[in-house]
């Protein structure tokens, strides 16, 4: 599976910039390192946040039927804007 660096639409609806995957220390040689997605929301408090790779893409059952993914792509970023007039 290929994660991008980019935002992506909560499937509630805010939107959410993925920012890097970490690996969990002591996995990281394993066979199965365990990976999480690195990324803060574009509103609010902004704090930086994990969460399992199998937790982020995992597809959620509507109450209507739908099946969508907890987080989609919008748009990949190549690097991260940094507002440099600070």
């Amino acid at each position: 599976m290929v994660i991008k660096k980019g935002v992506y639409k909560h499937y509630k609806g805010p939107d959410y910039l993925v920012t890097d995957i970490a690996v969990l220390s002591g996995t990281e040689n394993s066979e199965f390192p365990t990976l999480f997605v690195v990324y803060r929301p574009l509103y609010g408090s902004m704090k930086t946040t994990v969460r399992s790779v199998k937790q982020f893409f995992e597809p959620l059952k509507e109450e209507d039927g739908i099946v969508k993914r907890r987080f989609e792509l919008l748009r990949e970023i190549k690097e991260l804007e940094v507002d440099d007039r600070t």
